[in-house]
C-alpha cells in the first residue's frame, strides 16, 4: 500500500479539515508541513500542509473535494508553479 498527496493547502487548519471530512466518510488521512524545521509550537497560519491518503482511496477522495466547492486545495501544477516564482 502506497500513500499518495492528496493537495496542499494553505495552512494546517485547512488540511486537518479536510482530513475530518475524509474520515467522516471512512478514509483515513494525515497532515504533513511542506516545510522542515518548523518545531511542535510552529504558527500553522502561515505554513502549506500537504494531505495524504493511501493511493486506493485517491479518486474517491477527490470526488468528494469536487462536491464541496470552495475547499479545494491548490493543484501540484499551480504548487510547482508558486514554488518557482
Amino acid at each position: 500500500m502506497n500513500e499518495e498527496r492528496l493537495g496542499v493547502y494553505p495552512n494546517e487548519m485547512l488540511a486537518r479539515l479536510w482530513a475530518d471530512i475524509l474520515e467522516q466518510e471512512g478514509i483515513g488521512s494525515f497532515v504533513k508541513p511542506e516545510m522542515g524545521g518548523c518545531g511542535p509550537l510552529r504558527h500553522n497560519s502561515f505554513i502549506p500542509d500537504s494531505l495524504f491518503l493511501l493511493s486506493e482511496h485517491i479518486f474517491r477522495a477527490r470526488a468528494i473535494i469536487v462536491e464541496s466547492p470552495g475547499l479545494e486545495s491548490e493543484s501540484e501544477d499551480e504548487s510547482a508553479e508558486n514554488a518557482d516564482a
